[in-house]
């Protein structure tokens, strides 16, 4: 029987894994799994404690240190992540640690060369990885190889929230895209726009490849949709229009598309024509 806690119960993950983990009635899916307890504030814990069979609570996130074999990390702020972890990883035991890993950068690089130093199984971070989605948009550029040039992803993101701000959300769209395109990824390149935060990552491959969050033309282009729903790209200046076929796009969360000039990388538009516009 594997021993697990549960830290974070103020984030409604929490209540997802107990209600698997420990459901008060029906078959237990996870039977060699005993969920132990669960931690944080007095109200968020008596709301997981009343509904789902677990047996403890606290407001002190290391109370289950000696006991626990492994734990799971749900709280909202990535912030709290790696301080929570510290005493488990001391003790030996196991990590799953929710999105976001961390909230900076130094956070995360410690807690992946603590677990190393430990030999401890560390995971976790979004489930969108593995979302219909994705796995289709994955399959999709397995098979259509040097064909795909770029692809896109968004999500709504909260820059400003009481949990850690761009973090909270970033995950979810970092990890689609290395899901999708893989980790060797060059060079990243991203700057606040408004309320948004466009990205592009930069893969060895093709010096063409790219993922951003927009779209992107040269000045006078006309990107729009035909009868039949293709994305249709025309060149400022007379040139031959670039037809996507609409295969290629409005498929889960990624829009993929062949280029045939290097002039667009993301072709996804909300409008049935959109222009670009001069510099």
């Amino acid at each position: 029987m594997v021993k697990i806690a549960i830290l974070g119960s103020e984030n409604s993950h929490c209540a997802g894994f107990a209600s698997v983990l420990a459901p008060r009635e029906g078959e237990r899916r996870f039977p060699d799994i005993e969920l132990i307890g669960v931690a944080g504030d007095e109200a968020s814990n008596r709301a997981i404690t009343d509904k789902y069979d677990v047996p403890r609570a606290s407001t002190d996130p290391a109370a289950f240190v000696g006991e626990a074999d492994a734990v799971m990390i749900t709280a909202r702020h990535g912030g709290v992540h790696l301080p929570y972890a510290l005493p488990y990883i001391r003790d030996g035991a196991r990590l799953w640690i929710d999105k976001p890993i961390t909230a900076s950068v130094e956070d995360a690089r410690e807690l992946v060369r603590l677990a190393h130093e430990k030999h401890l199984l560390l995971c976790g971070g979004s489930s969108l990885a593995g979302a219909e989605g994705t796995v289709r948009m994955k399959k999709l550029v397995r098979e259509k190889g040097n064909a795909v040039t770029g692809g896109h992803v968004t999500a709504p993101v909260n820059l400003v929230n009481d949990y850690g701000n761009f973090w909270f959300y970033s995950q979810h769209l970092v990890q689609m895209v290395t899901e999708v395109f893989g980790q060797s990824i060059v060079s990243v390149k991203a700057e606040r726009k408004g309320d948004g935060v466009p990205a592009v990552f930069r893969y060895p491959e093709d010096p063409d490849t790219a993922f951003i969050k927009r779209i992107i033309g040269l000045p006078g282009d006309t990107i729009s949709y035909d009868e039949s729903k293709n994305l249709v790209i025309k060149p400022a200046g007379g040139a031959d229009p670039v037809t996507v076929p609409k295969e290629w796009t409005g498929m889960g969360a990624f829009s993929l598309a062949r280029i045939h000039a290097p002039r667009v990388e993301v072709h996804v538009s909300t409008q049935a024509s959109a222009r670009v516009p001069s510099a």
